[in-house]
Order: C-alpha cells, then structure tokens, then sequence
C-alpha cells in the first residue's frame, strides 16, 4: 500500500516539475502561433511560417497530415518521426526543440480531431498568442458533429485565451467572435478575395519545394483557397 501511494506521490512531482518545465519553454517563445480549421491548415501554415522567414525572424514550423514536417529557421525540412500513431504529446517535443534552436516564433498546425483534444492541445500544451482557423467546412463531422455550427464550436476549442485570432470563415463567423469574446481576445476576419495570382506564386510553392506553381495553374489553385478547399 506505501509503495503505490509513493509511486503516486511521485508521479504527480514529476507531472508538476513536467509542466513548470514546459512553462518556462512556453515562455521563451515570444510568440506561438496554432492554425486550425478544416482545411488549409498545412498550407497556411507553411505560408506564415515563409512570411515570417522572410521578415528575418527565427521560425520553427511544424506541419501535420499524412506526412508531418518540420522547418526550422533556414527553411530545412525534415520529417516528424513517430514510432506509433499521431499523438499531441508531440506538441511537447516540438516546444523543446524550438527552445533549443532559440526560436523566435513557432507556426504549429493543430493536432487531434476530438474537441477535448483541441482544447487540451492549445489550453495545457501550445498555449497560442495567436490563433488561426482557416475555415468551418463539412469534415470529420463524426467526431465534431453533426452539425456545422457543432463543428464550428468544436475548431473554437484552439482559441487562444487572450492575444488575437485571424480567421477567413465568414458564414460562421458570429460563432467564432462569441468564443473570441469568452477568450477575451481581438477577432479579425480576413478577407482572402483580393488574393491575386502575383501572391500566391510568390508564396506558396508545391511541398516537394519544386519552383512555385505555373501561370496555367495559378488559377485553379486561386479559386480552391477562395472556397475553401485546399
């Protein structure tokens, strides 16, 4: 009987010294960026972590999907390896690693489809200054459904408390800005139809890193971002 409640004892040490750890990690990254959505989410992203870049900060992405990645501040890629299936402890060893390469910033897509699991990811493990949902569209209903506006409060589980929340979804837009007001942060929706061509070929390039996508192509790939489906 002492010998369990000595090995509870210490397990909650350790859970204690375990989160006060990840804390300090969390607060060594002075801003922590968690995109969410239902689709998109890889793309965009990648697309700010490339802004970022740009603007000559130190960013570390990580994707996630059939194929997670990693980018560290040059642009390197290299996969995410799991020796089982996705788990959001993951988010753990991401935060360490970005700590060891002295980010700036981290760009982390969101994992785990079950809304306690979105909640869990951003509130205990991400702890976001900025919150991204790219849009509220008719996936994984089983697990956030049925509804879309269930879904809707569901993606709302990674909204940070506080700081700010970038979103394009319009239709559902007065559900995300109740959850925004609850969180006690600034909503700003973002209007994607001015998007042009000249941007996205800038920008966005295939995953494989080949050279950005052809003229022939731009458009197709334009109105896809528009609707919603990339």
């Amino acid at each position: 009987m002492w010998i369990v409640l000595a090995l509870i004892l210490l397990l909650m040490i350790y859970g204690f010294w375990e989160d006060r750890n990840h804390q300090r990690n969390l607060d060594s990254i002075p801003v922590r960026i968690h995109v969410n959505g239902s689709r998109g989410k890889s793309s965009v992203t990648r697309l700010i972590g490339a802004g970022l870049r740009a603007g000559g900060k130190r960013v570390l992405t990580r994707t996630t999907g059939s194929k997670p990645r990693i980018i560290v501040e040059n642009g390197e890629e290299s996969p995410v390896i799991r020796p089982g299936r996705a788990n959001i402890i993951e988010q753990l060893k991401i935060v360490r690693r970005a700590v060891s390469r002295r980010v700036e910033v981290v760009v982390l897509e969101w994992m785990g489809i079950q809304p306690h699991l979105q909640y869990v990811s951003e509130h205990q493990m991400v702890r976001s200054t900025v919150g991204v949902i790219t849009n509220v569209r008719p996936d994984h209903l089983d697990e956030m459904g049925p509804t879309l506006e269930e879904l809707a409060d569901s993606l709302c589980n990674t909204i940070p408390g506080g700081g700010v929340l970038f979103t394009t979804e319009k239709e559902h837009l007065q559900t995300i800005q109740r959850w925004a007001d609850l969180n006690f942060l600034h909503c700003k929706w973002m209007n994607i139809q001015g998007v042009n061509e000249a941007f996205i070929s800038h920008y966005l390039c295939r995953r494989n890193r080949e050279e950005p996508r052809t003229t022939s192509n731009l458009q197709h790939l334009l109105t896809r971002l528009q609707s919603g489906c990339l």
